[in-house]
């Protein structure tokens, strides 16, 4: 099977999986859902309800962070799109360009998974859910860009209207204070390095000397 098509296969039964049990578990007035890919590293689903936000107060109201549901069955259900992600990102003979083309294509996919939901109607009970494809930290209009596809004219300006400083800088090149391997540790870099392939053997304790990092350990 060609590489994106596994990947996009791979995924979209995983997320509809997850929502399905996220709504048939925690039956509620759900206003938010979204994939998303966290530091490059993880990808999970989260979403938010109105019974959840009466709870914790309206400044969570778009925190994935602050959210329950943030990675709601994540080993139940996205056990295959972890194990397929870490084949494809983590090799360290990738060139930078290399990593971000397929970084790059996991979000696109990411997006196209979202939409295909919403139109076979995963999100039915929902109709003025808003619904996104996400990278954290945000970069450049990625989050922003993807939530204008993802969602109707008066959704997305409503929650535009709410998130108007959205946008964030692109993430400085040769710049990687911190990593994260899901299979071994948090490392903190003690100076930047000038490559993301180096960035990912970090996380491996036989480089510790020759990268100089700091491995700390997973919370």
């Amino acid at each position: 099977m060609e590489r994106k098509q596994r990947i996009y296969d791979t995924l979209y039964r995983a997320a509809e999986a997850c929502f399905s049990a996220l709504f048939r578990e925690h039956p509620a007035h759900y206003y938010y859902a979204a994939l998303i890919l966290l530091d490059a590293q993880t990808l999970c689903i989260t979403a938010m309800s109105e019974e959840v936000l009466a709870e914790r107060g309206s400044a969570y109201k778009w925190s994935y962070a602050d959210s329950p549901y943030t990675g709601f069955a994540h080993k139940r259900f996205f056990a295959e799109v972890s194990a397929l992600y870490q084949q494809d990102i983590w090799d360290a003979s990738l060139s930078d360009e290399a990593l971000e083309r397929r970084v790059a294509d996991w979000r696109r996919i990411m997006r196209k998974v979202m939409q295909d939901l919403s139109e076979n109607g995963l999100f039915s009970a929902f109709p003025d859910l808003f619904r996104n494809a996400e990278y954290y930290p945000p970069e450049g209009s990625i989050n922003r860009r993807n939530a204008k596809k993802l969602n109707s004219p008066a959704v997305y300006k409503s929650w535009l209207k709410e998130n108007p400083d959205c946008d964030e800088p692109e993430e400085p090149e040769n710049i990687y204070e911190e990593v994260y391997h899901p299979k071994l540790c948090k490392v903190l870099l003690v100076k930047p390095l000038p490559s993301k392939a180096l960035a990912l053997l970090s996380a491996h304790p036989e480089y510790q000397d020759i990268l100089s990092v700091q491995l700390l350990p997973q919370k």
